[in-house]
């Protein structure tokens, strides 16, 4: 959250209000700390659910005073990440780096899985109809 503007004037902390959460997510809260002008904003409920910035609000300041203002800040968790080229001849699986989290954040790990290529799946199986040919398969159903 970034305070535009930490108003003057307050005796005690005002009130911090967010635009309501898009249907199905959770409404922001926070809690303001002041030192006669609003010196932070504790966000104690993230919301769930918004596709842009909710609009932050204060509860207007004293009489002689100014209210303060105050933009949010939306940020995401990465949910899941789209592989855009696979690579391939990896003998142990490859590091998975992502770029450092933004001040207050925390950044995201991963781990790479290898499988094996398409090529080696058609190997594999041409090597089990050949080793397979002639033969009966004999199957057993049900415990050893």
């Amino acid at each position: 959250m970034s305070i535009a503007n930490p108003g003057s004037g307050y005796t005690s902390a005002p009130t911090v209000s967010f635009t309501a959460a898009p249907s199905g997510g959770t409404t922001a809260v926070g809690t303001a700390a002041i030192e006669y002008t609003v010196a932070d904003v504790s966000i104690t409920e993230a919301g769930s659910g918004y596709t842009s910035a909710p609009t932050v609000s204060f509860t207007a300041a004293p009489s002689g005073g100014t209210t303060a203002a105050a933009t949010a800040v939306l940020r995401y968790d990465i949910e899941s990440v789209r592989l855009t080229n696979r690579g391939i001849g990896y003998q142990v699986a490859p590091t998975v780096t992502f770029q450092a989290a933004p001040l207050g954040g925390t950044t995201a790990t991963a781990a790479a899985i290898l499988a094996e290529s398409g090529y080696d799946q058609f190997q594999n199986l041409l090597y089990a109809r050949q080793t397979l040919a002639g033969k009966r398969l004999l199957v057993r159903v049900g415990k050893e």
